[in-house]
């Protein structure tokens, strides 16, 4: 059994910080970088932001299905 693709989300605290990491894993050739997504989160009391960070999703292919 060969492992074929996987989808990792992160929490990151900036844009910047998950930009970053998408350029790092490009450069990884373990896997093709296939899909990346960034997604803003803000957590809400009251009305009021507490807290905010960004969802990071990489989507890694490791070998071709034929």
């Amino acid at each position: 059994m060969i492992k074929f693709k996987e989808t990792v989300t992160y929490i990151t605290a900036t844009e910047e910080e998950a930009d970053s990491a998408i350029v790092e894993a490009r450069k990884d050739t373990r896997f093709d970088l296939v899909g990346t997504k960034i997604t803003y989160k803000e957590k809400k009391e009251k009305g009021e932001i507490v807290d905010t960070h960004y969802l990071l999703e990489l989507k890694k292919q490791y070998c071709q299905e034929w």
